[in-house]
């Protein structure tokens, strides 16, 4: 059970308000205090961990980003701008775990670093993403204004944070919001997917089409929201192939799939019958 400290707890906050570093001792127990913990006890990730969380960050942008669209339709934009940054952290962890899959990661002990460290830092050279500007440079307000009570030294009393019609305050987050909305429309659909077919050709070249149309499939059967004609053009393209030939070739594939299936379980029939008389 976790034990609070009234004193290392105001600390922890003013800690956290100022950027710092969180206060050792704040829980007082047998857990550590958020923040501390060994990044080398956590393991190198292969494509299929990176893909999976790629697509949760994603798809929980996608969930926040409306959610703080509704907030400043309602004019609340200090909690919209709040559920803006959480949005923009979800995409900055999407855009590392996108770089972690397209290059080999040397170092998994700082990558697991840089993973957990906040602000998160939205940029990628390969997807023409720049590094977004600090928000102090572009608003003339401390984040920590626009949501907190805080206390002015200088008169001796409490502030209340900024009022939702503050115009620096509106126009900041409208810019927020196009500017996380860019970098989720460059986020590539099917990135994995699509590296899986380029790794399964250059290993394969001989069986690399049946192979591929059959994962193609197989990927359509279990996520029936995907475009097919989309991620057929766009695999064309990343292959250098023509995407009529290729979409013929794949026409071709689903009529001739039934029986290759039937052949193969076939087979495998056949093999388990064989053991069971030679056991």
């Amino acid at each position: 059970m976790k034990v609070f400290d009234a004193q290392t707890l105001q600390r922890e906050v003013e800690a956290r308000r100022s950027g710092g570093t969180p206060v050792p001792g704040t829980f007082i127990g047998n857990e550590k205090a958020p923040g501390i913990s060994e990044y080398g006890a956590y393991p190198s990730l292969d494509r299929t961990a990176l893909r999976n969380g790629y697509k949760l960050c994603v798809e929980n942008a996608q969930r926040l980003l409306p959610d703080a669209k509704a907030l400043a339709e309602a004019g609340r934009y200090r909690s919209a701008h709040r559920i803006l940054l959480l949005a923009l952290e979800e995409l900055g962890s999407a855009l590392q775990l996108y770089e972690a899959g397209r290059s080999e990661v040397q170092d998994w002990e700082a990558w697991w670093r840089r993973y957990f460290s906040h602000p998160k830092d939205l940029q990628s050279a390969s997807l023409g993403i720049a590094r977004r500007e600090e928000a102090d440079e572009r608003f003339g307000l401390a984040s920590e204004e626009i949501v907190h009570v805080n206390f002015d030294k200088k008169h001796g009393k409490f502030t209340s944070p900024v009022d939702d019609e503050n115009p620096e305050l509106v126009a900041f987050f409208e810019k927020e919001a196009a500017y996380a909305e860019s970098v989720l429309k460059a986020l590539p659909s099917h990135a994995f997917e699509r590296w899986e077919y380029e790794l399964m050709i250059r290993q394969s070249p001989e069986i690399a089409p049946l192979v591929l149309y059959a994962r193609i499939e197989e990927l359509l059967g279990q996520e029936p929201a995907i475009s097919e004609g989309e991620l057929l053009t766009a695999i064309a393209r990343d292959l250098g192939r023509s995407k009529d030939v290729f979409t013929a070739g794949f026409e071709r594939w689903k009529e001739i799939s039934p029986k290759a299936r039937a052949y193969v379980d076939l087979m495998r029939r056949l093999q388990e019958e064989a053991k069971e008389q030679n056991s």
